[in-house]
């Protein structure tokens, strides 16, 4: 879904696959970079924007950028605008250090469903 709303959408931005991820728009407006995801729906806002800024964190910090902002489109409408700061790098860097200690655990936290568990398609690796 979201490949086909790029298609239609930003015709001057292209794809751009980067080592095992494909965003699915990125182009160079005013003099820095802005990648642009598109999401069928916005029940996740707060995921969305991590999904984001990792991608962002990782063109920063792999292609040397000195500047680099990001989007998130659902529909006609632009719902969020992240801008690159230190702050939103460093904020990615600490969620991904939480992943990595999470990870390294010897066996996984008792399962405690949320309202995102009804529709995950991980579901089932939870129980």
């Amino acid at each position: 879904m979201g490949k086909a709303l790029a298609e239609i959408k930003e015709e001057q931005l292209h794809d751009f696959p980067f080592s095992n991820l494909k965003f699915d728009k990125i182009g160079k407006e005013r003099g820095h970079y802005t990648v642009t995801e598109y999401k069928k729906s916005m029940s996740n806002p707060e995921g969305a924007k991590m999904q984001l800024l990792f991608y962002m964190w990782q063109l920063k910090t792999s292609l040397k950028l000195k500047e680099i902002n990001g989007k998130i489109v659902s529909g006609r409408t632009t719902h969020l605008f992240v801008k690159g700061t230190p702050e939103n790098m460093q904020k990615i860097e600490e969620f991904m250090e939480e992943l990595s200690q999470f990870l390294e655990q010897p066996t996984p936290p008792p399962f405690v469903e949320n309202k995102f568990c009804k529709g995950c398609g991980y579901r089932d690796y939870c129980y």
